[in-house]
């Protein structure tokens, strides 16, 4: 009797190959208009790197960022709920009980020796 093969998992290729589905409208997120122009300002700092960005994850490139970071170039931060439901949109990736976390990693410059510019 031969035994069947171990056929591996297959992994998605990215991370769009996990599977997206559509969120909530942005419109429809609770978010008040100082959080909103918050993120707003953020973002507008970000563009040049989301232009130049290169994302393995398959999820997006360089050149979708372009059209928002031109609209947010021109746009009041007072817009700034307008702003991202119309360029935005929520996305769900998987099955949404995903966990995500992060944390701060602050660089400060320092010095064996006690010298001007260290405290």
């Amino acid at each position: 009797m031969l035994a069947s093969p171990v056929v591996p998992a297959v992994e998605p290729l990215n991370a769009a190959a996990a599977g997206v589905i559509p969120g909530p409208p942005i419109a429809s997120l609770p978010i008040d208009d100082v959080q909103a122009q918050a993120a707003f300002a953020a973002f507008v700092t970000s563009c040049p790197s989301l232009v130049r960005r290169n994302d393995t994850s398959g999820l997006t490139r360089g050149a979708d960022w372009q059209p928002a970071c031109t609209a947010a170039a021109s746009t009041d931060r007072r817009n700034a709920r307008t702003f991202f439901a119309q360029w935005f949109e929520a996305a769900q990736i998987g099955d949404g009980k995903a966990f995500a976390t992060g944390y701060y990693e602050p660089e400060i410059a320092g010095s064996l020796e006690r010298r001007d510019g260290y405290a």
